[in-house]
């Protein structure tokens, strides 16, 4: 989550499995290729709380809230990360948003 909010291409361009997908709040899907070239510093914060990991062999499932706070708006959205162990490294698989209301 740092790397994202860092605008950190190289970090976020390890952690993303080739097939990678994300669904946004919004109910967007993004692309590997797409959340690479729209990673940039972000003038915001991100806190993820509430954040319970369940691994199946060489899956996880990561499900929890997180809090985005930029100026003096607050979001919360509900995530579900999915990550697979390859060879060794976890890869983001998919992520999906919720907005909570």
């Amino acid at each position: 989550m740092s790397a994202i909010v860092a605008g950190d291409k190289p970090t976020v361009d390890a952690i993303l499995a080739p097939t990678f997908m994300h669904t946004t709040a919004e109910g967007k899907l993004i692309t590997r290729a797409r959340e690479l070239a729209e990673t940039q510093k972000l003038p915001l914060t991100m806190k993820a709380t509430q954040q319970n990991v369940d691994i199946v062999g060489n899956v996880a499932i990561v499900r929890g809230v997180n809090t985005i706070t930029e100026k003096n708006a607050v979001e919360r959205v509900r995530f579900t990360d999915v990550f697979i162990n390859a060879n060794g490294a976890w890869l983001a698989l998919s992520a999906q948003e919720s907005p909570m209301r």
